[in-house]
């Protein structure tokens, strides 16, 4: 007996099971593009995609700096040079010391930095992934951006 065109296919993506176990210390595991930085940027720093189509460091604060577009930077890169910067997916950092399960969100305070500390009064909420251990978070910005009043 063939198989019949009417039946449901099932595909299991093993190859994204295999590079989650696999991740090492500063490293990354998802959409990963090459894009130019707006400014000098430090490895896993969180940034905003500009008008000017360059990556800059997001900052909870203002809603120009959270809106549209967010990847985080996967290497250092200097300024109007092109690097790597992971769009959705799973990161670890061994120096993290995140609470497991928790959310984590664009910092109001300092540029580029991701917390999970959630935003007060007259700043931006734009969750940007949660911790699946306290070293390796997934990184899969929302959409949604509250400001709080």
């Amino acid at each position: 007996m063939g198989f019949s065109e009417k039946r449901p296919s099932i595909i299991f993506n093993l190859n994204a099971d295999i590079a989650f176990v696999q991740l090492q210390d500063h490293s990354a595991s998802g959409d990963i593009d090459f894009c130019v930085a707006g400014e000098n940027l430090a490895q896993f720093e969180t940034c905003y995609l500009k008008n000017d189509g360059k990556l800059w460091k997001a900052q909870g604060d203002a809603y120009a700096t959270t809106e549209g577009t967010l990847a985080m930077a996967l290497e250092a890169i200097s300024a109007d040079d092109t690097g790597a910067f992971i769009l959705c997916g799973w990161v670890r950092d061994d120096t993290w010391t995140w609470t497991v399960g928790g959310r984590i969100y664009v910092s109001p305070s300092t540029a580029g930095v991701i917390t999970q500390t959630v935003p007060a009064s007259g700043e931006q909420i734009r969750k940007v992934g949660f911790a699946y251990s306290a070293a390796i978070i997934w990184f899969g910005p929302s959409d949604n951006i509250i400001e709080l009043v």
